[in-house]
């Protein structure tokens, strides 16, 4: 029964995601979300109380799958480069093969609910913990010299999401050249040799 009900929440999700995806928020009815999951609209309200709420659901869910892919693509790399090549790697796979979802991990701050910032923050902050952790791992290593680990992972963070932006690249085509560019930048940095 727990499985079923899992299973029906990230179907309604699923469904959501791709409708809010192509149309604005008040152009979506909970009548086309319940036929695109496959479901009746009732259905829709056991798990979900109103449209808004399911919206919010959203952020939620395709976070916690982003750093959940995240954290399982790091693991099991063997030094600190290629943990954060594969968190690249990982980013770029998002964003092409789950890109009705990635809208709802990077644009929180353009939403206006604000008892979501909160939460979004502590996201954002597991995210820079996992990358801590490679850098930590690095310096164990000896791979890395020392440094401002917090420092580090914010700006390796904010380097990738700036350099791999769909709307900067195209991420399908150029994605991967442009991942081994950043963590070039990032492990050499610009100075001359």
């Amino acid at each position: 029964m727990e499985n079923k009900k899992k299973e029906n929440r990230l179907k309604i999700l699923e469904a959501a995601s791709k409708l809010f995806y192509y149309r604005r928020f008040h152009e979506v009815r909970m009548e086309e979300i319940a036929e695109a999951a496959g479901m009746g609209k009732g259905t829709i309200y056991e798990y979900f109380p109103g449209k808004e709420d399911l919206f919010r659901e959203l952020f939620k869910y395709s976070t916690e799958k982003y750093i959940h892919l995240a954290r399982e693509a790091s693991r099991g790399q063997e030094n600190s480069r290629g943990q954060l090549l594969a968190l690249l790697l990982n980013h770029i796979d998002f964003i092409t093969e789950y890109r009705h979802l990635e809208y709802y991990v990077f644009n929180l701050g353009r939403i206006n609910f604000q008892e979501m910032q909160p939460w979004f923050k502590k996201k954002k902050n597991q995210f820079l913990a996992l990358v801590e952790e490679c850098l930590r791992e690095g310096l164990r290593r000896g791979e890395i010299r020392e440094l401002n680990i917090r420092l580090a992972a914010t700006v390796f963070t904010g380097s990738f999401l700036a350099a791999l932006n769909p709307f900067l690249i195209d991420v399908e085509k150029d994605g991967k050249k442009h991942a081994a560019g950043v963590l070039d930048l990032f492990f050499q940095g610009i100075k001359q040799p």
